[in-house]
């Protein structure tokens, strides 16, 4: 049973000092298939891409470079376009993938067609020193769902996105959590497509770091932009809701 091809997308924003940290976390994974590492610059002003240039070679990974800042959710699509593999993974450029994160999840869904989407638990590791095991953060798998998804452990098919659309790029942060809701609400809907989402509690899949400079720092030190953020991700996750998923309504994936 052949392994399947991963690709690893790295959004990427004024993070210098991490970004190298995440691109060595994939390096580093012993990984018996290809493996295809995608950084995406959405035009960062600090010298982000100065430093994976002095660190890593043109072979180890591959730079997508957008012209200006697009946000979050442009780059995470911008990233799944450019990419190949059957099995994605979405990683911030400051966090990092435990050592077996890639190789464990590959092989559960590689051995089980009919799994979409796996997902499990990740470590907390702060700048001052220290980590613990991590679990708060988790979005719900949509409403009516008991599950939690902590986004920086997921792997999913790229089949999911050919079916249900890219991330909402109304949103710049948060568009986790619409994705996932997207996910779970229109498998609720009689003859929509569904999904088929597994947790794995083996072990932890990755490392996310807590630190001043992070989307959820700031989305708490900016009261109005959190605000704006909440009412943009409400209003999508009603409109799909009513009307269903649409081309119109959706960034879908463009073959």
């Amino acid at each position: 049973m052949e392994w399947p091809v991963v690709s690893v997308i790295i959004p990427l924003y004024n993070y210098e000092q991490y970004v190298c940290d995440a691109v060595y976390s994939c390096l580093e994974q012993k990984y018996p298939g290809k493996l295809e590492i995608i950084v995406v610059d959405d035009c960062s002003t600090d010298n982000s891409v100065i430093k994976l240039g002095q660190t890593f070679s043109k072979e180890q990974y591959a730079l997508v470079r957008h012209k200006g800042n697009k946000g979050y959710s442009v780059a995470k699509n911008t990233g799944i376009r450019a990419s190949s593999g059957e099995l994605i993974v979405l990683l911030d450029a400051d966090d990092m993938l435990t050592p077996d994160s890639i190789n464990v999840r590959a092989d559960y869904m590689r051995k089980r067609n009919a799994v979409d989407m796996v997902y499990g638990t990740a470590y907390v590791i702060y700048d001052e020193g220290g980590y613990e095991y991590y679990t708060k953060r988790m979005y719900k798998l949509g409403i009516h769902a008991g599950k939690k998804i902590h986004a920086q452990t997921t792997m999913i098919r790229r089949s999911v996105h050919l079916r249900f659309g890219l991330y909402d790029e109304n949103l710049r942060s948060r568009s986790d959590n619409e994705m996932w809701n997207r996910l779970n609400l229109y498998g609720l809907f009689p003859g929509a497509p569904k999904i088929f989402a597994c947790r794995m509690d083996d072990k932890p899949f990755a490392f996310y770091r807590k630190h001043s400079a992070s989307m959820v720092e700031y989305r708490k030190k900016n009261p109005i932009y959190n605000r704006d953020v909440t009412r943009i991700l409400e209003e999508a996750k009603q409109m799909r809701f009513r009307e269903g998923i649409t081309k119109e309504n959706t960034p879908w994936l463009k073959r």
